[in-house]
C-alpha cells in the first residue's frame, strides 16, 4: 500500500473512531479492511477464512479491532461467502496461505444460515432449525 493511500486510510479510520459500533456503517468498515487485506475480502469469489482470523488481523495493528469485527461479521454473513463454505474447501489466513479446511459441521451451518436468509427474504420471518432439518438433504 503506498503512503498516499495509507494517509487516506488513516483519515477514514480517524473519522470513524469516535463513533459507537451501531453508528459505523458495515459497508464502510468492510471497505477499510479490504484496503489493508484485499486478498481476503473478494466479493465476487470469496474464500473461506481461517477460524480465528480476527486475532491475526488485530495483531497486525493496522485497523482498530472494532472495525475488523464489524467488517468480518458483515462479510461472513454475505450469501456468496456462505455459499463458498463447502465441506473440504480450503480456508486462508491473513497472509493468503492455506489454513485448514471447512468441516461438514461448518458447511451444514452455512447451509442453514443461507436457508434462513432466503426464508427471511421470501416470507419476512425466519424458520426454526427443526423446519430446516426436515428439508435438509445430505449429498455426497
Amino acid at each position: 500500500m503506498d503512503s498516499r493511500i495509507s494517509e487516506i486510510l488513516k483519515q477514514d479510520i480517524e473519522k470513524l473512531s469516535g463513533r459507537s459500533k451501531a453508528e459505523i456503517p458495515k459497508s464502510e468498515a468492510l471497505r477499510i479492511v479490504r484496503e489493508v487485506w484485499p486478498h481476503l475480502f473478494r466479493i465476487s469469489e470469496p474464500a473461506p477464512l481461517k477460524i480465528g482470523i480476527h486475532k491475526e488481523m488485530i495483531a497486525a495493528d493496522q485497523v482498530p479491532p472494532m472495525l475488523i469485527k464489524i467488517a468480518l461479521r458483515y462479510f461472513v454473513e454475505q450469501e456468496r461467502y456462505l455459499e463458498a463454505l463447502k465441506e473440504g474447501a480450503l480456508r486462508i489466513d491473513s497472509h493468503g496461505k492455506y489454513a485448514g479446511r471447512v468441516t461438514l459441521r461448518e458447511a451444514v451451518g452455512a447451509e442453514m444460515a443461507l436457508y434462513r436468509k432466503q426464508q427471511r427474504k421470501l416470507t419476512g420471518s425466519t424458520c426454526d432449525n427443526r423446519e430446516f432439518i426436515g428439508r435438509l438433504r445430505v449429498v455426497q
